[in-house]
């Protein structure tokens, strides 16, 4: 994979560039190095090339020939995916001008990204709440050129893991892959964390006000809400993700993108889009055919969180672990949040489907649960209040429920 972040489009040299690495790769491949490292089995590598800005026609024709993925993250929807990259773009310049660094120390900054992110080589998989110490440990390892302040890089790096921010590689019987940004990761973490069905129908739609501005979303069921899911790609790349493939019983087609995650493998299947041209011209068409402004992409509400005790980030983990350990009351809350921070004993029991009978004593146990070890792992500050808290009324019982005014600002989506 290689990014390109520039205000114009990423041109056909840039996939000339990628082409000739990619070849580089597949066809300089050493047996003599593979048998000494005990490798038995020959790989092929493809080549995903990202620009925030989009490509030239010129550059999409030859990724196209040379069967290249293009990722365009020019659309609206992606655009808190490009304000991360230049918040943290930014820290690491201000950082190396502060410090006065001769030369920016590229390597030292890579390996603490690599292990905030536990991707270095040899690395396993880092936990979530241990980027900050891994990316401090790679930043003191690094073998290149140094020279930035160890626990100050490291913050930067584990900033950037730590990102709610999500992207799925979804993969096709043609060369080509695709990525897919969730509107919202929680939803998406427990789409594609259900292990139950391996074979999910999708319907699939141009989100946008026009066919000229927006991008083909993906849109999915579970439960009683629907997940949308954004495809980022070129739009010269789009007939093959979203043209289907031909069946083995005729004439018919249908459309399959393949997700794994985390050992879970989903396959995502949709009506194709029938048309048997890939000329631009016809693509519009089906994009306007295909256009439904009510999905068309909506900036969230994050910036009111930024200061807030229970921050974008931390209400995802804990909705994420709920609806995986506690789904009535993940359910709960969001009713809650939903109707203003607070929810009723009466209505708890009609959405919960409880016996009237059922005494709701340790009803908030879960959530408070969730919560303390997201306090421990500093996520949530230890004067933040519960998610789910019972209000008495000076009776026995509760007689409703509350939740922060946080959780009511994140579930105002649209």
């Amino acid at each position: 994979m290689e990014a390109k972040y520039r205000t114009g489009k990423t041109s056909l040299a840039d996939v000339r560039n990628a082409v000739g690495v990619l070849n580089d790769v597949n066809e300089h491949f050493s047996t003599a190095a593979a048998q000494a490292a005990g490798l038995k089995t020959r790989h092929v590598y493809r080549y995903a090339l990202f620009s925030a800005s989009g490509f030239t026609q010129d550059a999409q024709s030859y990724a196209l020939a040379h069967q290249l993925s293009l990722i365009d993250l020019s659309a609206p929807a992606f655009e808190p995916i490009l304000q991360l990259a230049a918040r943290i773009a930014n820290a690491l310049f201000d950082l190396a001008s502060d410090v006065g660094v001769d030369r920016f120390p590229i390597g030292q900054v890579r390996d603490a990204l690599r292990g905030a992110f536990g991707t270095l080589p040899g690395q396993s998989r880092a936990d979530d709440f241990e980027s900050l110490s891994s990316a401090e440990a790679a930043a003191k390892n690094a073998t290149t050129n140094g020279g930035l302040p160890i626990d100050r890089l490291a913050r930067i790096a584990a900033e950037a893991a730590d990102s709610d921010l999500a992207m799925y590689f979804a993969f096709t019987a043609t060369p080509f892959i695709a990525v897919l940004v969730p509107d919202e990761p929680v939803d998406a973490a427990v789409f594609f964390g259900d292990a139950r069905e391996a074979r999910r129908d999708i319907r699939i739609v141009f989100a946008g006000e026009d066919a000229a501005n927006g991008e083909w979303a993906l849109i999915a069921q579970q439960g009683d809400r629907p997940v949308t899911l954004r495809l980022a790609t070129a739009p010269g790349i789009e007939p093959w993700l979203l043209g289907g493939a031909p069946t083995t019983d005729g004439d018919d087609r249908t459309g399959l993108l393949t997700v794994s995650v985390d050992g879970n493998e989903v396959e995502l299947a949709f009506e194709p889009i029938q048309i048997e041209s890939t000329a631009p011209e016809l693509w519009r068409i089906a994009r306007t055919e295909r256009q439904n402004r009510e999905f068309a992409f909506r900036p969230e509400r994050r910036s009111d969180l930024d200061e807030a005790a229970w921050s974008w980030a931390a209400i995802q983990e804990l909705m994420v672990r709920l609806r995986l350990e506690a789904p009535v009351q993940a359910r709960i809350i969001e009713i809650a949040s939903r109707n203003g921070g607070i929810i009723t004993r009466g209505e708890v029991y009609a959405y919960a489907g409880f016996p009237p009978d059922r005494m709701l004593k340790g009803f908030t146990r879960p959530t408070n649960r969730i919560a303390n070890v997201l306090k421990s792992k500093g996520m949530l500050p230890d004067d933040a209040q519960m998610p789910l808290q019972a209000e008495y009324d000076g009776a026995v019982a509760a007689t409703h429920f509350v939740v922060p005014r946080e959780f009511v600002l994140f579930f105002d989506r649209r």
